[in-house]
């Protein structure tokens, strides 16, 4: 309750107590305060050592925000492992990270295919930029001819469900 009201300091007194007793949830929130500045001050290594903890622990944002932290480190083939371990738990928005670290070649071998394997997966999963990125594909013709019309009814229904989505939940992992 305190973090939801802004009580920052509050909150990661509580978090860390919880988090010292095994809550991997309280380490997960830990992390996301020490690397934005919720109640304390900046802190890489504590951020990175509470997301390590709750990813150990079995939680699948664990392990996507992990890749999140060392992708903005530019530390590419760390963020690549944390989200494939994240994307082997279906974790939709992880799978189109992956997808797009394969289309711009960020730490891996530029593949269309492999990119447009894992966008496919995670629009399955409900992704909505991923729906948009195969849209986007289907539209430009790289699943033929036929399917253009096809790209131009998911892109349509894509930006309607996201516009339905933020106004339900702006922080949705359909939106990530």
């Amino acid at each position: 309750m305190a973090f939801d009201e802004g009580r920052y300091r509050e909150a990661l007194d509580h978090y860390l107590e919880m988090a010292n007793a095994g809550d991997a949830n309280a380490s997960l929130r830990l992390g996301w305060m020490f690397q934005h500045r919720l109640g304390t001050a900046r802190d890489d290594e504590q951020a990175k050592r509470w997301y390590e903890r709750a990813a150990t622990a079995g939680l699948v944002e664990a392990k996507y925000y992990l890749g999140w932290f060392f992708w903005d480190r530019r530390d590419f083939a760390l963020a690549h492992s944390w989200w494939q371990r994240a994307s082997q738990d279906g974790h939709a928005a992880a799978l189109f990270r992956l997808g797009g670290m394969y289309e711009f070649g960020e730490g891996v071998e530029r593949d269309e295919a492999k990119a447009r394997s894992y966008y496919e997966q995670a629009a399955a999963g409900g992704h909505l930029f991923a729906r948009r990125a195969v849209a986007g594909k289907m539209l430009r013709g790289q699943y033929g001819a036929s399917r253009i019309l096809v790209g131009l009814w998911l892109l349509l229904t894509t930006v309607w469900r996201g516009g339905r989505e933020k106004f339900r939940d702006p922080y949705s992992g359909q939106l990530r």
